[in-house]
């Protein structure tokens, strides 16, 4: 089996594995439109990955889905939200792993506890992270950033 054939074996078998597993989620929805939430603006990563789900998803699930971007308090705002939506699966988040890991530690919110009150369902995509410095800055490595930065402390915000 080739490469491609492989791949599109595996995605034809995830495919059927997902529509036997969503048959009673589409049961329970019956019609009723599903909102993604964002929980940032739109354009950014996240917004992009959710509105490129957002379609096959409500094709699955044979409803719409919408994409709702709820921007601020790093997180917060659109989780609240999610977590206090009725629990029948109209409501879903898709969300930076940050917000679900980091902000509660940094921003803990009164009455809302995203590692308690939200469950996660899936992996939606990778997000590699770059660090980069102008041109002319006289590192060209992470390593050598580290030695510069030890070598001038104060110098770097």
């Amino acid at each position: 089996m080739n490469t491609l054939s492989r791949r599109n074996f595996t995605r034809t078998v995830a495919a059927l594995a997902a529509a036997a597993w969503l048959q009673p989620v589409r049961a329970q929805l019956a019609g009723k439109p599903v909102t993604l939430v964002v929980p940032s603006a739109p354009g950014g990563t996240t917004d992009i990955a959710a509105r490129m789900l957002a379609e096959p998803l409500g094709r699955i699930l044979q409803t719409s889905v919408v994409v709702d971007n709820r921007s601020g308090g790093n997180g917060n705002i659109a989780g609240q939200m999610v977590a206090r939506a009725t629990p029948d699966g109209t409501m879903l988040l898709a969300q930076y792993s940050g917000y679900q890991c980091i902000t509660p530690l940094i921003q803990p919110v009164p009455g809302f506890d995203p590692g308690k009150d939200l469950k996660p369902i899936g992996h939606l995509i990778d997000s590699p992270q770059v660090m980069v410095v102008r041109g002319n800055f006289p590192a060209a490595t992470f390593g050598e950033f580290i030695q510069y930065a030890r070598a001038n402390p104060g110098r770097i915000n």
